[in-house]
């Protein structure tokens, strides 16, 4: 996590990748149950090529950007805003990332909005998202010796 005395605007979120393989697309946690995610017939009743990925998929590696920036903050009130622009299809190489838009101070912390986009191999975004979060600056933990007696 970065401390929220070196957020600023401009700054770049650290980009991440990953591929669409068979067991991200097909596992259970992503694909559920609904079948346009998994039945290649299902899908082309519903006029698509190939099953599609699930939203899941591209918003979590926007999540995981986003919580290596803001750290905690993300799990205490954050709100991320997502639109999925297309579909994402077996073995699409996925990137996310993302730049800090906002940084305002405010009473607590330091108030941080970030446009995060995850994009296939084509370079098109797939998945967008607004993320606004209240960064808390902790005071720095003391360091204490450990004392033992030896009594």
């Amino acid at each position: 996590m970065t401390g929220a005395a070196s957020i600023q605007i401009g700054l770049e979120l650290t980009a991440v990748e990953l591929t669409v393989t068979p067991l991200v697309m097909f596992s259970r946690q992503w694909a559920g149950t609904n079948p346009v995610h998994w039945d290649p017939d299902v899908a082309s009743r519903q006029g698509m090529d190939a099953p599609v990925a699930t939203g899941q998929i591209s918003a979590a590696l926007i999540q995981q950007i986003c919580v290596a920036l803001l750290g905690e903050a993300m799990f205490r009130g954050s709100v991320m805003d997502v639109r999925f622009r297309q579909p994402v299809h077996l073995n699409d190489v996925l990137t996310a990332g993302g730049a800090v838009t906002e940084a305002a101070p405010e009473a607590g912390g330091l108030r941080v909005v970030v446009n995060a986009w995850c994009r296939n191999q084509k370079g098109v975004d797939v998945t967008t998202a607004r993320v606004e979060a209240l960064v808390v600056e902790h005071a720095p933990v003391a360091d204490h010796a450990l004392e033992v007696n030896h009594d």
